[in-house]
């Protein structure tokens, strides 16, 4: 039997999608464990008798960037160490480019230098074959 050329460029686009969204999968589930760890370092300076009491409110805050202060706060007022307030100003930073870039994968969000949000190309614009192809 023999492929129309059409059909055999969707299926290679299909298989390219499918492999692009495993790929954005994995890159959520590692977000996931970074956002744990943040979880682990707030938990560590507050210092509680009840965990699960600080892991539940640093949980529900929804926005990293509230939860980088979170942890900021509870440093500057737990630890007199300027190294290491240094040490979280910088890994800190670093969470914040990468959270940037896991918001434009997850919700097809950039930001600009203003700090607003700029609708980027959404990664959800497949044609109908392609959806078809990935089902």
């Amino acid at each position: 039997m023999n492929t129309k050329p059409e059909d055999e460029k969707a299926k290679e686009v299909a298989e390219e999608a499918h492999g692009f969204w495993m790929e954005v999968g994995r890159t959520l589930d590692v977000w996931q464990r970074v956002e744990e760890k943040l979880c682990d370092i707030f938990v560590t300076i507050v210092q509680s008798s009840v965990d699960d009491v600080v892991r539940g409110a640093f949980y529900k805050v929804i926005n990293i960037n509230t939860k980088r202060d979170m942890i900021k706060v509870a440093l500057s007022i737990r630890v007199e160490d300027g190294e290491l307030n240094s040490r979280w100003k910088n890994l800190s930073e670093k969470v914040g480019v990468q959270a940037r870039k896991r918001n434009e994968l997850a919700h097809g969000t950039r930001w600009d230098n203003n700090g607003r949000s700029v609708m980027g190309p959404h990664f959800s614009n497949i044609t109908a074959r392609e959806r078809y192809m990935l089902s």
